[in-house]
């Protein structure tokens, strides 16, 4: 790295937005984003256990994909009834998909900030549900980082909130450093087919085992929590609930010195 000579005041004490220093000191958000070699010990199904394998790792780009996914698994605790969590990865386009069927966020205006809840919880750093200190915690997040971190990290970041009829949606880019204006709409989901199944995939396991497959290049993962969930006729769960916030975001890879997600 090239040495600045300047002795300018200006250039040598800066002032940085927390949006950029984020950027500029990765390390102390997501942690190491250089790509390492890391044995792990991981399931396998084939054997049936616990096996020792080696992986090539870039765990900041596994912490702002494991902060999507906290908070979906969060709002099992927000709302018992929720049956399930949705995991869609395209390695081809680079697109993480992660839905939930949980407590729907609020698509209300926040009467002191001015600003939609989701916008605010998704796309404005330390915000967010979990600063009462009183209250028992049994949830991740704490901070106000969470899912912003994936945003920062990200070339493009979408959020679509369902609650009841109403539905949420939004897009920032360019790092969260661009954002389109919220899009509500009112919608009712047709029968039988929710908003949630339209790109579901057929299987004949049990329903409320893990599993994954491989539709048009895309790795699908679906953990059903509910095994009385309702069921689609493809087999998939048809979630008969009226709320589900979806997360879909396609990380900034050269962030992470990466060309592609690995399959």
């Amino acid at each position: 790295m090239k040495k600045s000579n300047s002795s300018r005041v200006e250039d040598v004490y800066r002032r940085v937005s927390h949006l950029q220093h984020v950027l500029l000191r990765p390390d102390t958000y997501v942690g190491s984003i250089e790509n390492n070699e890391d044995s792990l010990l991981v399931y396998c199904p084939r054997a049936q256990g616990i096996v020792r394998k080696t992986f090539s790792m870039n765990w900041g780009l596994y912490k702002i994909f494991d902060e999507v996914l906290v908070n979906a698994a969060d709002n099992s605790q927000r709302r018992p009834r929720m049956t399930f969590i949705d995991v869609v990865v395209n390695p081809g386009s680079g697109l993480i998909t992660v839905t939930n069927d949980g407590k729907a966020i609020p698509i209300k205006r926040h009467a002191e900030h001015k600003v939609y809840v989701p916008e605010m919880i998704f796309g404005e750093l330390l915000t967010g549900s979990n600063f009462d200190d009183e209250e028992q915690k049994t949830v991740g997040g704490r901070n106000g980082y969470g899912a912003k971190l994936a945003n920062i990290f990200s070339k493009k970041f979408e959020v679509e909130v369902r609650s009841g009829s109403k539905v949420y949606r939004q897009t920032w880019s360019k790092n969260m450093s661009e954002k389109s204006e919220p899009q509500i709409t009112r919608e009712t989901p047709k029968r039988g087919n929710g908003a949630l199944t339209k790109k579901s995939v057929s299987t004949k396991e049990d329903s409320t085992a893990q599993f994954e497959m491989s539709s048009n290049g895309r790795k699908r993962r679906q953990y059903v929590l509910d095994e009385e969930a309702p069921q689609s006729e493809s087999g998939s769960v048809n979630p008969q609930s009226k709320n589900y916030v979806r997360v879909k975001f396609k990380p900034d890879l050269k962030k992470f010195s990466l060309k592609k997600i690995s399959e």
